[in-house]
């Protein structure tokens, strides 16, 4: 297994808000997930790669971030202190987009 390095989380919303965030421990590339679920099904279709993860506990503590816009299936990336203290993923995002926006110069 290949490491995930120490800044890379997952979260995943359903049913209009944020519900559970999860650091990745550890992931792997497999050509089929029937080489890490042996119950699934073999079928006829054509194989792809597929990634794995090992996933932390949840960070959420069961609190739960509305999303405060409708995102449907897109991805968003967000940094997760704001995710954490942020009353909204709307909200977080445009922090982020901002604190991107808004680099200072390094110091001499």
């Amino acid at each position: 297994m290949a490491s995930s390095g120490l800044r890379n989380f997952l979260a995943f919303r359903w049913a209009g808000a944020v519900r559970r965030i999860h650091h990745v421990e550890t992931y792997k590339v497999v050509p089929s997930l029937r080489e890490v679920y042996q119950q699934l099904p073999a079928t006829e279709e054509v194989e792809r790669q597929h990634a794995v993860y090992t996933l932390g506990p949840d960070l959420t503590a069961g609190r739960q971030v509305p999303n405060g816009a409708k995102y449907r299936a897109a991805r968003v990336w967000v940094a997760l202190d704001l995710l954490l203290t942020c009353g909204t993923l709307k909200d977080a995002l445009a922090a982020t987009q901002q604190r991107r926006r808004f680099r200072p110069e390094e110091p001499a």
